[in-house]
């Protein structure tokens, strides 16, 4: 099984994650990123809409010194190999299940070549968040992409699993910072990248409540920044 934090590859496999990089950013334009707030001095979460590809594939190939969470799915063979095939793939056509086969090494690769953070679903969550602190305590920031597939709230994004508010206690308890919780906003056709104002964690408050009003500031906040935007062609998760 993989490492819950994957190393870098090095020699040849960290070559080859250059060259797998010089080809996609012929397709992934560079884009421009505006700060519509202070830039933080201190780690942060960034809270973004995920778009299809064009959000995580720029990060990853514009700025890798924020880390990314990623489905813990695509770190692990076996489990890529279900959830792709019995779930995403059900109902596909035949060649593409087989297309998956032959590119899944490869999208194994390149998951745990970037060194993302591992986002489970069962017991194994308090690992995701345990790699998180970790990197914040190494001075790092990272971001999240929290979109369901399911009831969207506005024309930008559908609604946001709140599970990763969490971190607000967990990082507090551990260094007495209230953490920060910045939204942003990925304009595919426009090239570009806002950063709105960000909502801040606040220990004096119920967590359960705070979840839901952490996760309604981000949604409509990245709303207010698609809106704020020249008419623009919006591209939606799924």
């Amino acid at each position: 099984m993989a490492k819950d934090r994957p190393e870098k590859p090095k020699g040849k496999k960290h070559l080859l994650l250059e060259i797998i990089k010089r080809i996609a950013c012929g397709k992934v334009e560079r884009p421009e990123w505006e700060w519509h707030t202070e830039m933080p001095d201190e780690p942060v979460l960034f809270v973004s809409n995920h778009t299809k590809i064009y959000a995580p594939s720029a990060m990853i190939l514009y700025k890798p010194d924020v880390r990314l969470w990623v489905n813990g799915y695509f770190v692990h063979y076996k489990e890529c190999w279900n959830h792709m095939l019995k779930k995403v793939l059900k109902e596909r056509p035949y060649y593409l299940k087989v297309l998956f086969v032959a590119v899944m090494p490869l999208i194994i690769y390149v998951f745990r070549a970037i060194d993302g953070i591992p986002v489970y679903h069962d017991t194994r969550v308090k690992k995701t968040f345990g790699l998180v602190l970790e990197t914040m305590k190494e001075g790092g920031s990272t971001m999240i992409f929290p979109e369901r597939t399911e009831n969207p709230v506005n024309k930008y994004v559908y609604e946001f699993n709140k599970g990763f508010t969490y971190l607000g206690p967990m990082y507090y308890k551990r260094t007495g910072k209230r953490l920060k919780f910045y939204p942003v906003y990925f304009c595919e056709s426009l090239k570009k990248v806002i950063v709105g104002e960000p909502v801040e964690y606040n220990p004096d408050l119920p967590m359960n409540e705070q979840a839901d009003s952490i996760c309604r500031y981000l949604e409509s906040k990245i709303a207010e920044e698609g809106d704020a935007l020249p008419p623009h062609d919006i591209v939606f998760y799924g």
